[in-house]
């Protein structure tokens, strides 16, 4: 029997047994409850991890990283991982690959995430430092989507070219090049090892004119040599001209990116807009001395309450051939325009464009329809006509149609 209250022994006793009993309270209440000591360890979100590229630094995903954050996903979710002190240099991918596996377990992302799983958003080499990652290092198993920017899948001709002269041709620039034994190992066998969903962006097309005028080249500068980014069995897309550096702050990249890696129902990600594209095709006049390569997508924006959807029709590498070389120029050279007559109809034939002509100087565009309510489950789609105008008479412009692939609005 203790004594009363008013002994000061009796206070410390029973202090001395509450604080006992307070562990094993507590061991007790996770024993039956587990979810009550690791719910301030869950993400509300899946986790991005950005990884950059070649010379640079985590620097380059603050533009993308603010537009996630726009879009509701928290700043402890979107990591940016860091190996700038490796690059340039002689550290191999295969070496910041693994800090890169790393650093994903160390910061146990996988158990943090809503779903058990992350997204990688890569840029340039950060790209081949994924899918390194991803094939050998068991990436895969808790990796749902890989988005890589202007990434040198098989390899890019300005590596190639570096170590042609011996000029910064490093180790990380030899395994960029065309023919190098790692990027023959990361394609070997599949080259979009799953259950992850990949996707690449380049700004090259690929199949460009072998004769072009001076002044009028390549639009990524350091990643090219036919359609080079592009991967069997992911979904590959073609941005506007944009320089290498620039795919992590292009409006139009930056969604689409966005969008990929989000979850139509919005559980496990933030409610990003749903997309899809038709493959690019390519489109020539009379003679083929006017042409350009063009696509379609339809996107659907907005929250569960109200859903809105547009479609674009995307022109890419407009130009023309002069003389009797037939030289290529792309439009914007010396102002010259790429002029575009459009018509948009919808399914049903429903317009959701009018007939009208946009015209740039330059060699690409987007050309978007005006916003139209849609509702969950509908199947939304359409197509565009066209002709493409640039320097040469009418008689040589380029006509077609792009199909836009249906989308069911989640």
């Amino acid at each position: 029997m203790f004594p009363g209250d008013s002994s000061r022994l009796g206070h410390y006793l029973r202090a001395l047994m509450a604080a006992s009993a307070l562990p094993l309270a507590l061991t007790a209440m996770t024993g039956i409850f587990p979810s009550i000591a690791q719910a301030a360890d869950k993400f509300a979100h899946r986790p991005v991890v950005f990884v950059h590229g070649h010379g640079a630094g985590p620097g380059v995903w603050g533009n993308l990283i603010s537009d996630a954050q726009a879009l509701g996903y928290k700043s402890e979710e979107l990591l940016a991982f860091d190996y700038s002190k490796q690059t340039p240099g002689d550290t191999t991918i295969e070496a910041i690959a693994g800090g890169l596996g790393k650093y994903i377990r160390d910061n146990e992302l996988a158990s943090k995430s809503p779903d058990g799983t992350i997204d990688i958003v890569a840029h340039s080499m950060g790209g081949l430092v994924a899918r390194y990652y991803l094939k050998h290092d068991g990436g895969t198993s808790t990796t749902k989507h890989l988005v890589t920017l202007g990434t040198p899948n098989h390899g890019t001709l300005a590596a190639d070219a570096a170590c042609a002269v011996h000029v910064k041709c490093d180790v990380q620039t030899q395994e960029m090049t065309t023919r190098s034994d790692l990027l023959k190992a990361l394609s070997s066998g599949s080259e979009t090892p799953g259950p992850t969903a990949y996707a690449t962006f380049r700004a090259n097309f690929g199949n460009e004119p072998p004769l072009v005028s001076s002044g009028v080249g390549y639009c990524d500068g350091i990643v090219f040599g036919g359609a080079t980014s592009a991967l069997e069995g992911a979904q590959n897309f073609v941005t506007g001209c944009i320089a290498h550096n620039d795919y992590p702050s292009n409006s139009w990249t930056k969604e689409k990116t966005l969008a990929l890696i989000s979850d139509a129902d919005g559980v496990n990600t933030p409610q990003a807009a749903q997309f899809a594209c038709a493959d690019l095709q390519e489109n020539w006049g009379k003679d083929k001395w006017v042409g350009a390569q063009t696509s379609s997508c339809m996107t659907v924006t907005g929250t569960s309450a109200q859903k809105n959807a547009y479609s674009e029709l995307l022109v890419r590498g407009c130009g023309y051939y002069w003389g009797w070389v037939k030289i290529w120029y792309y439009a914007g050279y010396k102002d010259v325009t790429c002029d575009v007559k459009y018509e948009g109809k919808g399914i049903g034939d429903a317009k959701f464009r009018d007939a009208s002509t946009q015209s740039e100087k330059f060699r690409t565009m987007e050309i978007r329809s005006d916003s139209f309510p849609v509702r969950s489950g509908q199947t939304v789609g359409g197509s565009w006509s066209f002709g493409i105008h640039s320097y040469q008479s009418a008689d040589y412009d380029a006509h077609g149609t792009a199909t836009t692939p249906s989308l069911t609005v989640g």
